[in-house]
C-alpha cells in the first residue's frame, strides 16, 4: 500500500513539475498510466518498450544513450522527475537511441496511442508534446556537440555530478564502477581510472569498489566546466575565504 500510494503521489506531482498544458489531460494520462519499476544498471526497459511508448519519469535517473560502430557509447542526455523518455521514437518510430537506468527508476507508461489521441483532443497538448521533442532534441545536440571540445576530466565530472545521489552519512555518491562511469564518458575504462585518480589526488573525489563519493562539489562543477582539477580546488578554496570574510562581524563601535 504504501509503495501504492508513492507512486501516485509522484504521478500527481509530474505534470506540473514542467508546466504542461493542459495539466488535466496529462494528470489524467499519467495517473492512469502502468508503472514500471527498473532496478539501477538495467535498460529502460529490456523488452524495448520504448520502440511502443513513451515513458514519464516519476523518479531517478535515466541516461539516453547511443552505440557507434565502434561499439562506444555516447551519452545524449540525463532524463529525472518531470522528463520524458522514448518521445521521439514513440511519434516517429525506432531512433536507435538506448536508455539505461543510473538509478533504481519509477516510469508511466505513455503508449503512442494515448498520447496521439489526448493530442487530437486538444491542440495544447499536440503543442505541449512538440515543446518536449525540441528541447530533447537541442540538449541532445548540444551534448554531442560538445564533446569534442571537453577534456576526458570535463566529461567525467559531468557524469558524475548527474549520477551524484545523497548517501546514508549525508555524503554525496555515485554507485558506479568504472566501466559503468567509462561506457558513460564514450572512454575506454583504463582512461577513466586514471582520471578518477587524478580528481582523487586533487581531494575531489574519495573512492572504493564501485563507489565515488564526492568530496567537493563545488570544485568538481568547475572541472565539468573545463577548469583544471587544481585550479579548480584554489579558485574555490578562495572563494569559500571570501565568504567567510564576507560574513565575518564587523568591528564593535563604542559608545
Amino acid at each position: 500500500m504504501a509503495i501504492i500510494e508513492a507512486h501516485e503521489s509522484r504521478a500527481l506531482a509530474w505534470a506540473p513539475q514542467r508546466a504542461r498544458e493542459p495539466l488535466a489531460e496529462w494528470e489524467a494520462l499519467i495517473a492512469g498510466a502502468p508503472k514500471v519499476e527498473v532496478a539501477a544498471a538495467n535498460e529502460v526497459p529490456a523488452t524495448g518498450l520504448l520502440d511502443h511508448a513513451a515513458a514519464a519519469v516519476l523518479d531517478g535517473v535515466v541516461r539516453l544513450y547511443s552505440v557507434t560502430v565502434m561499439g562506444r557509447q555516447l551519452t545524449v542526455r540525463y532524463c529525472r522527475f518531470g522528463d520524458i523518455v522514448g518521445l521521439s521514437s514513440a511519434i516517429a518510430g525506432p531512433a536507435g537511441f538506448r536508455a539505461e537506468a543510473v538509478t533504481p527508476v519509477l516510469l508511466a507508461v505513455l503508449p503512442t496511442e494515448a498520447l496521439r489521441d489526448a493530442a487530437l483532443r486538444d491542440a495544447r497538448f499536440g503543442w505541449s508534446l512538440a515543446q518536449d521533442i525540441a528541447a530533447a532534441s537541442i540538449q541532445g545536440v548540444r551534448t554531442l556537440a560538445g564533446r569534442k571540445q571537453r577534456s576526458t576530466l570535463s566529461l567525467l565530472a559531468t557524469h558524475l555530478l548527474e549520477w551524484a545521489l545523497p548517501g546514508p552519512d549525508g555524503t554525496t555518491v555515485v554507485r558506479a564502477n568504472h566501466q559503468q562511469l567509462a561506457d558513460a564518458s564514450g572512454t575506454a575504462r583504463e582512461v577513466v581510472t586514471r582520471a578518477l585518480s587524478s580528481l582523487r589526488d586533487c581531494g575531489l573525489v574519495a573512492t572504493q569498489r564501485g563507489v565515488v563519493a564526492i568530496l567537493d562539489g563545488d570544485a568538481l562543477s568547475r572541472v565539468a566546466q573545463g577548469e583544471e582539477p587544481r585550479e579548480a580546488v584554489r579558485r574555490e578554496a578562495e572563494r569559500a575565504e571570501r565568504d567567510r570574510g564576507s560574513r565575518a562581524p564587523g568591528p564593535s563601535r563604542s559608545t
